[in-house]
């Protein structure tokens, strides 16, 4: 079971050096991946863990992406480049998604609340 072990350091949006994340909605549940395009944006929140090797596991397994599931995985974890609300820049751990898109809704704002208000 994976309780909640960091805290809330930020909102913020994500940036990958060489692409840019955008929100899509391919399940009932928004989903972050790579775009070329410069507006593209997945807004959030960026936690703190304290013990990433404990919890790292637990996350991959939830996300169906530890060696337990097969491939090829609908989530990878991979290391983005998380820009703050003050402007900084942090690297952070991001579950991109990895599957067929061609139905997803593109979410433009980046904020899957707006188009889905019950996940709050």
């Amino acid at each position: 079971r994976v309780r909640p072990a960091g805290r809330s350091v930020a909102t913020c949006e994500t940036q990958i050096t060489t692409s840019v994340p955008r929100t899509v909605r391919a399940q009932p549940w928004s989903s972050a991946l790579p775009s070329p395009l410069p507006a593209d944006r997945v807004h959030g929140e960026l936690y703190r863990m304290h013990n990433p090797a404990d919890l790292l596991p637990a996350f991959d397994a939830y996300e169906a992406c530890s060696p337990d599931w097969d491939e090829p995985h609908e989530f990878l974890r991979r290391t983005v480049e998380v820009s703050l609300e003050d402007g900084a820049l942090v690297t952070a751990l991001c579950y991109l998604y990895s599957w067929d898109v061609s139905t997803a809704t593109h979410v433009a704002s980046g904020r899957f609340t707006e188009i889905a208000p019950e996940v709050r």
